[in-house]
């Protein structure tokens, strides 16, 4: 498990890619459903970036805020081996973001 701490994270290349089987990275809001709870958010850990998971069983990305605008942020999931049990849970996706 890698704790992300509230902040804004742009990696090099606006890309960061996570290819170990079993990861999870986890922003601060993990455990609050930003549909149902997002006055209980605390401050967000935010990714302006396309994060890949390529054949990565049982990844996760937990907590975040995905920024929108300029090139976008995405996750993409998949490779030449099945990504199987990646889960992406209670993220706030702005304009411009989304999942491949």
């Amino acid at each position: 498990i890698i704790n992300v701490a509230a902040g804004t994270y742009t990696p090099p290349l606006n890309f960061l890619e996570l290819a170990k089987t079993g990861l999870t990275l986890q922003g601060p809001n993990a455990l609050i459903n930003p549909v149902t709870n997002l006055g209980g958010r605390v401050a967000e850990a935010i990714l302006s970036a396309t994060v890949l998971i390529p054949n990565a069983t049982g990844t996760q990305i937990l907590g975040f805020k995905w920024a929108g605008g300029g090139g976008g942020s995405y996750v993409c999931v998949g490779g030449t081996l099945p990504s199987d049990d990646v889960v992406i849970r209670n993220n706030i996706m702005e304009a411009g973001a989304g999942t491949l």
